[in-house]
């Protein structure tokens, strides 16, 4: 017969390391929330029937249309 005994334990629970996060963010990281939070709250309160996703598509794109127009004033 066997012995009734507890079952090893197939997964070790090892401590998982933190990564370290900045407590700065970066400078296009930061327009990019401004713009987003700006844009976004404008077009909850124009559009009152859009839905998050797509509020946040819109958003993303008119944030694309701003990336590229500040690309070509800069050239």
């Amino acid at each position: 017969m066997k012995d009734n005994k507890v079952p090893k334990k197939l997964f070790v629970n090892e401590k998982k390391k933190n990564i370290a996060k900045t407590t700065t963010a970066r400078k296009g990281n930061a327009e990019y929330q401004n713009f987003y939070k700006f844009h976004f709250d404008r077009l909850m309160q124009e559009h009152l029937n859009w839905s998050n996703q797509q509020v946040t598509k819109i958003t993303t794109l008119l944030w694309k249309r701003y990336k590229e127009s500040a690309k070509m004033d800069n050239n």
